[in-house]
């Protein structure tokens, strides 16, 4: 039997159909007084402590070598970051200019997805969530045969700390590949 929307409108549905639609439009999940909004439980806010507008430095030597502009956007429901390099760190042999890029970041229900994608032909795909307090996010399958490891740390002075590692296995044995500070960006007074 074929259904309509204009059947059920007109009453032409089997009784079960009908007690299926009384039933999903009478759930308390639907109750406006008790209607909870997608993207609000705390797992949402696992990484809002990266939301803001950063100067990025290098750890060891201090110097700054990015900014970086990360934003909650839908609703909440993803952060969307863009990367400028200051510094030729990520350019690549032949390339005339800067790094720059972007990543959509979201929690699915079970843990945090990034995608990110760069001017330099990078695309990483990286999953994990919180561990120890830190945003560890690997990447399941290779960018151009590397595998990655990002890690993200909250400092008690409102910087984040961020490792980064890079393997040609899944498993490791990961190599360094950047250890760099955000530190919020000093608006203009």
């Amino acid at each position: 039997m074929n259904m309509r929307w204009t059947d059920v409108a007109n009453g032409k549905t089997s009784m079960l159909a009908g007690a299926f639609i009384a039933l999903v439009f009478s759930s308390p999940v639907w109750a406006e007084d008790e209607l909870v909004l997608p993207c609000q439980s705390e797992r949402y806010h696992d990484f809002d402590f990266i939301i803001g507008e950063w100067d990025v430095f290098d750890f060891a030597s201090g110097e700054q070598i990015a900014r970086d502009t990360i934003i909650k956007d839908i609703e909440g429901c993803a952060l969307i970051q863009n990367w400028r390099q200051i510094d030729d760190r990520f350019r690549r042999e032949g390339v005339p200019y800067r790094m720059r890029g972007t990543s959509l970041s979201s929690f699915d229900g079970r843990g945090w997805i990034q995608i990110w994608s760069d001017n330099m032909g990078s695309s990483i795909a990286l999953q994990g969530g919180v561990e120890d307090g830190d945003m560890v996010l690997r990447s399941q399958r290779a960018s151009h045969g590397t595998f990655y490891y990002w890690r993200w740390a909250p400092q008690e002075d409102g910087t984040v700390k961020n490792q980064g590692y890079f393997s040609d296995s899944p498993d490791g044995p990961w190599k360094d590949h950047f250890e760099i500070i955000y530190q919020p960006r000093k608006t203009a007074e």
